[in-house]
């Protein structure tokens, strides 16, 4: 089981823990995948749960009772989903990066000529809707995590707002400062604090000096990167001292 838990570690697969606590002298453990829970002893009675409680595999721990048993299921590895939001050159670009080095993508657009399946084959799914009603086709949790790329302002207010309700584990917006500064009024005038929105990446990416599509779609890839392993709080300290280094040594 152990071997189990590290192998659904280092896949960086969503993965959910299965206890039937229905004796407690002999209870019965599992690991399994959204796709795999057939192939688990639990099969019989994930498939009667499946059947009335489509959500049992979610980002919160459950109980459930089904055939005479008591089921615990408690998710053990949530991998995120990234959700980019626009289909411009940067999301056409960023995709791919992001696919290869283990992320899984959504890509939202409101123009359905312009966001399928044929245009991003590397995205785990493409959704043409509303991007004034998000949750209508997403479901986006704090596990996840959200690039805010496009066509305008307007959009991108838009989506940002509804986003930061959510308060997923990244959001990134990519776009001029002064763009930013604007989005980032009227969201103050939302309610939404300035800590909350200080939180976003504003400009989106890793500062590389990126100018083409291809390079600002590594330099998300790279901050996205941080973010998953945990280093960009580290890195985050390491400039903050770099730079009061600097001042000491400018006085």
């Amino acid at each position: 089981m152990c071997e189990q838990v590290l192998e659904a570690f280092r896949r960086d697969e969503d993965t959910w823990l299965l206890l039937d606590i229905s004796e407690e002298t002999c209870w019965q453990m599992g690991i399994c995948s959204r796709e795999g829970w057939e192939k688990t002893p639990f099969a019989g009675m994930l498939k009667k749960l499946l059947g009335r409680e489509p959500d049992i595999f979610s980002c919160r721990a459950r109980q459930y009772q089904a055939g005479g048993h008591t089921l615990y299921v408690e998710p053990l590895v949530q991998a995120g989903t990234v959700y980019i939001f626009g289909r411009g050159h940067v999301a056409w670009e960023l995709v791919p990066v992001l696919a290869r080095v283990g992320f899984r993508c959504v890509v939202m657009d409101d123009r359905e000529g312009f966001c399928s399946p044929q245009r991003f084959p590397m995205a785990s799914r493409t959704v043409v809707g509303d991007m004034e009603q998000i949750a209508d086709h997403l479901s986006i949790c704090e596990k996840d995590y959200v690039c805010i790329m496009t066509r305008g302002h307007s959009s991108d207010y838009v989506v940002q707002r509804q986003v930061l309700a959510c308060r997923p584990r990244y959001v990134g917006v990519i776009g001029s400062r002064n763009k930013i500064t604007a989005v980032t009024e009227r969201l103050l005038k939302d309610g939404f604090s300035r800590e909350e929105i200080a939180a976003c990446h504003m400009p989106i990416g890793t500062r590389i000096g990126a100018e083409t599509p291809a390079e600002i779609a590594v330099s998300i890839a790279g901050e996205l990167i941080a973010v998953r392993a945990g280093l960009e709080a580290v890195w985050c300290q390491d400039l903050c001292d770099r730079s009061h280094a600097m001042m000491w040594t400018a006085c």
